[in-house]
């Protein structure tokens, strides 16, 4: 009777260091989540600037005429967007 007692305390403790284990795991992954998030934040804001860049370094005077104002108008949401002119109505 006490040996079968003692293997279920013993399951009961196994039972509750797997569930420790599987919090500390849940945690671990949560963690890692945010810093995945993070890192792929600041690669998203990498290539959006990598692409203003580009269209705000586009001389206009050398660009076809059909394309200026595109050019025109992508610098200017980009000047909208990073706060350097206020938004047109």
């Amino acid at each position: 009777m006490a040996e079968i007692l003692n293997r279920k305390d013993e399951k009961i403790k196994i039972q509750r260091d797997l569930l420790k284990l599987q919090k500390k795991q849940m945690k671990t992954s949560a963690q890692q989540q945010k810093k995945e998030n993070a890192i792929m934040e600041k690669q998203t804001e990498a290539q959006l600037m990598a692409a203003e860049t580009s269209i705000m370094s586009i001389d206009i005077e050398k660009v076809p005429h059909y394309l200026k104002n595109y050019y025109l108008g992508m610098q200017r949401k980009i000047m909208e967007r990073r706060g350097f002119i206020s938004p047109s109505d």
